[in-house]
């Protein structure tokens, strides 16, 4: 009882203080993203150690931190975004793998891979959030014209998603409580089960459908519905892909970062994969 306690006062006060940053945009949104890089990059570099895997960690760190400022309008660099993008990815790889073998490291395959992973994973995904506040700044002027300030409806947009993947989470979590019966993956989460992902995914649809709508009323509505489904599927798999290193690591939670709810890839392990896959929905179909 004392745990649930300490979760709900977290989630009380973190709750509003990101609500706020999302809002307030710019330097801020900027700045909290690059710390909630810093500490998934330093969490998930923990886990690969307690694996026995030595990713190149000063390199990650690096071109983790370095990411977001590819996507951050206020930089001159984001004009040429997709061609450093092209090549940082490639030179995390290649500068990971000189670092790994240079130390000669037993499972040196294993670190080469999961240093590159660690850049996509967490730098290119959550650089993929910080985008999501300003996708709309690129629209067309239809749409610009739907959802007035580009600035607030990018606001808008990421406020949802997360309303969405919590209410999400809350749905499944119950529904497996009351009902849940049958095993969604034993071997990485025993506690999920398939009627808890079926609530969390119609929880999911619903959330989105109803967030966007009153969020963003002027865009066509089947948009939200759509993206509510999206998360409902994604948003698992990212929880599960978590769950997998944490239990190859043999840890209940990444960190204790927040008090109650584990570290920051336990809070935003949905967000890693439901944040890229937003934003090219909206790229593709809403500017």
């Amino acid at each position: 009882m004392r745990e649930l306690w300490i979760r709900i006062l977290t989630a009380v006060v973190g709750i509003p203080i990101f609500v706020w940053i999302v809002w307030t945009g710019g330097w801020l949104w900027f700045v909290a993203v690059e710390l909630l890089i810093l500490g998934s990059s330093l969490e998930l570099i923990a886990l690969f150690r307690k694996m026995d895997i030595r990713i190149a960690s000063f390199p990650v760190l690096a071109w983790n931190l370095f990411l977001p400022l590819l996507f951050f309008p206020e930089l001159p660099i984001t004009d040429h975004s997709l061609v450093l993008l092209a090549i940082l990815l490639s030179g995390s790889v290649i500068l990971s793998a000189t670092f790994v073998l240079y130390r000669s490291h037993r499972n040196a395959a294993l670190a080469v891979a999961g240093s590159a992973f660690s850049v996509l994973y967490v730098g290119l995904s959550l650089s993929l959030l910080l985008a999501l506040r300003f996708v709309f700044e690129l629209s067309d002027a239809a749409i610009l014209a739907m959802v007035g300030s580009p600035d607030r409806a990018g606001a808008k947009l990421i406020i949802a998603l997360f309303a969405t993947i919590w209410i999400s989470d809350s749905a499944a979590y119950f529904a497996g409580r009351q009902w849940g019966k049958r095993k969604l993956a034993p071997a990485v989460s025993p506690k999920k089960t398939w009627e808890g992902a079926i609530a969390g995914f119609i929880g999911a649809i619903l959330a989105f459908g109803i967030a966007g709508s009153l969020l963003l009323p002027a865009l066509p509505r089947y948009h939200w519905f759509v993206l509510g489904a999206m998360v409902g599927v994604i948003g698992p798999i990212g929880d599960l892909t978590e769950s997998l290193l944490k239990r190859k690591a043999g840890v209940k939670d990444s960190s204790q970062f927040f008090p109650g709810h584990g570290g920051f890839l336990d809070r935003f392990d949905s967000a890693l994969f439901c944040a890229p896959t937003t934003f090219g929905y909206v790229w593709f179909f809403l500017r």
